[in-house]
């Protein structure tokens, strides 16, 4: 909340629609093979969902993100993630320590889900009306997402239209689709580029395959 009690434009999303959609990333995950998978490229999955969501038409979840020097981080993502584990619902496959941040070493786990608690979630959101159009979504974003390496992925949205425009300082909110339209950032624009440039014959999940190939050739060619 602000200071006056109005609702704050950084407050998160509704917390069980957050914890629906880390489930779903996470089943995208297995479905495609990439389980178990970092929990920093769980957040770099989360933010190409919301930029993305435009080119499948869907409104973001969360509209805003803050921008850190590489890659973005949300931190009521990786409390959610914390809490899904300690419900029994997601598990921590490996745990590795490397290097640290001054005297705090860094930890970067690797987690997917508990299936056989899970299953039963995901198959009544399954059942839900337009839910499964979302989970088709998803997939599509982490099948595209698959081609960036280990080594790639903490660079790798500094190379998407977004997260890396030079309009945006280190520090500041970018906005997804908060305060103007989600189909306005620049990342929804090069994705209206690419189906133009295909004469409109290109469905979405062509367009997203194309613009996460475009990152990977960027990070590959920097």
């Amino acid at each position: 909340m602000n200071i006056d009690h109005t609702p704050s434009l950084l407050e998160p999303a509704d917390q069980s629609r957050r914890w629906l959609r880390i489930l779903s990333i996470l089943d995208a995950c297995r479905w495609v093979g990439l389980t178990p998978i970092t929990t920093s490229s769980l957040h770099v999955i989360a933010y190409l969902s919301e930029v993305l969501a435009p080119v499948w038409m869907l409104e973001p979840l969360d509209g805003k993100v803050l921008k850190q020097s590489t890659a973005p981080y949300y931190p009521t993502l990786q409390q959610d993630i914390d809490r899904l584990i300690g419900m029994g619902l997601v598990q921590v496959d490996d745990l590795k320590i490397e290097g640290n941040n001054g005297d705090i070493p860094i930890i970067k786990p690797k987690i997917s889900l508990m299936v056989e608690r899970v299953e039963p979630i995901l198959t009544v959101l399954r059942e839900l009306p337009g839910e499964e159009f979302v989970l088709d979504f998803l997939r599509e974003v982490v099948q595209a997402f698959s081609r960036l390496s280990d080594e790639q992925v903490p660079t790798s949205m500094s190379e998407d239209a977004t997260y890396g425009s030079p309009t945006v300082d280190t520090g500041q909110v970018i906005d997804l689709g908060e305060w103007r339209s989600a189909t306005e950032t620049a990342t929804s624009h090069t994705g209206d580029r690419i189906r133009r440039l295909v004469g409109n014959e290109m469905n979405p999940a062509e367009i997203i395959d194309l613009y996460v190939n475009h990152i990977v050739y960027r990070v590959n060619h920097e």
